[in-house]
């Protein structure tokens, strides 16, 4: 089975820009592109580690603020490149 990391990332309000969370994850059967944490969690199980980050708190590192992200829909799972070296194969 191949794992495939993702990035997490958030739609921010204040700035209007895609932020990095700061937390890649590694998923089996994993979206080929970037999808929303709502639409992902409607058709497959997600970790609890990853259920637990909806309203973290995150910096806008363009205001500075933190910002809490309380809507599913403005967090970002996105497939890291395609590089080998990103996937993992279990044998």
């Amino acid at each position: 089975m191949t794992i495939e990391r993702y990035d997490l990332l958030y739609a921010c309000r204040r700035c209007r820009q895609s932020h990095a969370m700061g937390v890649a994850i590694e998923l089996p059967h994993g979206p080929a592109e970037r999808i929303s944490l709502n639409a992902y969690r409607a058709t497959r199980t997600i970790p609890p580690s990853i259920a637990q980050l909806v309203g973290r708190p995150v910096l806008c590192p363009q205001s500075g603020e933190h910002i809490v992200t309380q809507d599913p829909d403005r967090i970002f799972i996105q497939p890291l490149s395609k590089d080998p070296k990103n996937n993992l194969d279990d044998k």
